[in-house]
């Protein structure tokens, strides 16, 4: 919220300079301090696309169909008094990667700890270079001694890419593409052809478009600017051969399937359990918006967060796990990180361990514990500022977190 402010404060002296400011943006500080506001909707995806108001702020707080102006208007600031029972879990001594100043930190476990601080003030440091990295080793790394209780697995949930090229989806990263398969070609007239499973595949011979291999585009070298993808001309970006594409389920061929939103697929395959069961998860998490054959790779770091959970929580596992997330809510609106909630929450109840480095409010407000760093960025950063709970941090003078959170 601190560096927003800088951010706000070089917006106004733009705009004193006679220039006009186009922002698109989901914080709720950001949009209260605009002049005028153009708010997209009512959903997302093709549940979107429409202006649902327009105006100053209290015109948006006024329109009843705005999802944004419902949350504007109950946008709680208090933190909530909660009874969370947690567990001796990370102990940390002498924590020294890049800008930490050796300090120490005590994580527990069976609850949510924000690690919260300026920009640069050691948050990724902290959770990955010493925590993750230390866990992942078995040894202590970047610090002089590090402990886990309560903790049998980690799963690191950062913005990293999940693949390069068109053939890596949401549909193939989650494996609920597989049981599409199946269904399509258990259909009576994929038998009469004697097409398998594969036939519908895109990243086999059997069935995709040979002129693209299946990617529904094509890569152009411009010598010495970067590539271009241009869809395919034999295909036009169906990724299958004309055989494949005859074949229907509810009046979708393979192809229509990949360019299904998650919300429309729900409804196509709403009787088969086993296909629904993943979609649902993705819908739940706020990626009901997204196409099931969109390229991961153009997914923002938010929806890749999410996507990587997704697949996580469709695996059966077993034990007591830490999920490490690098600023989840990146890209969300109010509504989706409300669902993100939800999420965490749900693992913890489940008995896992969650650090979320964050520097959005609600989620901090919500946690169970907060790790201030800082007190602020580089050289002046990497100090332990705040340990406790949220409740609490009000009272700590020198902390930014706790100055924006008295907001």
């Amino acid at each position: 919220p601190h560096d927003t402010q800088h951010l706000m404060d070089a917006v106004e002296q733009l705009k004193d300079n006679g220039n006009t400011v186009v922002i698109v943006e989901h914080d709720p500080d950001v949009i209260a301090q605009a002049d005028h506001i153009i708010d997209m909707g009512p959903g997302a995806g093709t549940y979107g696309g429409k202006i649902v108001v327009q105006g100053d702020l209290q015109d948006i707080l006024n329109q009843n169909n705005s999802l944004t102006g419902k949350y504007l208007k109950a946008h709680k600031k208090q933190i909530p008094a909660k009874h969370v029972t947690l567990s001796p879990g990370i102990k940390i001594s002498s924590a020294s990667a890049n800008n930490l100043k050796n300090i120490a930190v005590d994580i527990p476990a069976g609850g949510i700890t924000a690690i919260t601080g300026l920009s640069g003030s050691g948050k990724t440091s902290l959770a990955f270079d010493v925590i993750a990295s230390s866990f992942k080793a078995g040894r202590a790394v970047n610090c002089k001694e590090i402990s886990f209780n309560n903790i049998d697995s980690i799963l690191v949930i950062d913005q990293q890419k999940i693949g390069t090229s068109p053939l890596s989806t949401p549909a193939t990263y989650t494996g609920v593409f597989d049981r599409i398969r199946e269904l399509f070609a258990s259909t009576p007239d994929a038998r009469s052809k004697g097409l398998k499973k594969s036939s519908f595949s895109f990243n086999s011979k059997d069935g995709r478009c040979e002129s693209c291999k299946g990617m529904g585009q094509v890569k152009v070298s411009m010598d010495f600017l970067s590539d271009v993808w241009v869809s395919c001309d034999s295909c036009h970006g169906k990724r299958f051969k004309n055989a494949i594409l005859d074949v229907k389920y509810n009046g979708h061929s393979i192809s229509d399937v990949l360019r299904l939103e998650v919300s429309e697929a729900l409804a196509v395959f709403e009787d088969h359990p086993k296909i629904n069961a993943p979609l649902k998860m993705l819908e739940e998490i706020g990626l009901g918006y997204v196409t099931l054959g969109q390229a991961t790779s153009t997914l923002s770091g938010g929806e890749t967060q999410r996507l990587k959970l997704a697949s996580h929580l469709l695996q059966e596992s077993s034990g007591k796990g830490l999920f490490i997330f690098d600023e989840p809510t990146t890209g969300l609106h109010m509504h989706d990180v409300n669902k993100l909630l939800t999420i965490l929450r749900k693992l913890v109840a489940d008995g896992n361990t969650v650090i979320v480095v964050e520097h959005n409010l609600d989620v901090i407000r919500a946690s169970d514990r907060i790790i201030d760093l800082g007190p602020e960025g580089g050289d002046k950063g990497g100090s332990l500022v705040y340990s406790g709970a949220p409740s609490e941090i009000s009272s700590c003078v020198g902390s930014f977190t706790a100055k924006a959170l008295r907001v």
